[in-house]
């Protein structure tokens, strides 16, 4: 997120600008602090006024992209190395791929049978939250 970035920039010492940034979704205008970097770069500005809004779309899409962000820590932790039950890289990809496409509304719900043992369905809850499960034969699912 943009705000931790400017964060982390501001406690190493690093010059902040006041701007005024505007909602893509409301238009609303409000000050923001923003690194020179991001104060060149009008993509980043509309990021940092969509994560400083209080508009419902803002907060929507400022949510949708934290769960984006979390897609790979997430994925990792439920079939990566450490899982105990890993798959190949190329399938973590995939995987990590489509639930970004799921958190984006492009596609609803999605299974893989990874083996004859292992099944991982990947949807949306009712509460706009990413929905991974790793289903093992003669072994309860795992939710995260």
């Amino acid at each position: 997120m943009l705000r931790d970035i400017i964060e982390d920039w501001k406690k190493q010492g690093g010059d902040c600008e006041t701007v005024t940034v505007y909602c893509p979704y409301c238009h609303q205008g409000m000050a923001a602090e923003a690194t020179p970097d991001i104060v060149r770069n009008e993509e980043l500005l509309n990021e940092l006024a969509t994560e400083t809004c209080q508009c419902p779309e803002a907060q929507y899409e400022t949510k949708r992209k934290q769960r984006v962000e979390s897609v790979d820590e997430k994925v990792n932790a439920l079939l990566g190395k450490e899982s105990g039950s890993s798959v190949d890289e190329e399938i973590l990809d995939l995987i990590k791929a489509m639930s970004i496409h799921i958190c984006y509304g492009k596609i609803k719900k999605m299974s893989i049978q990874i083996s004859q043992e292992a099944k991982v369905s990947i949807s949306m809850d009712a509460n706009g939250l990413l929905d991974i499960k790793k289903e093992i034969k003669n072994v309860s699912r795992q939710k995260i």
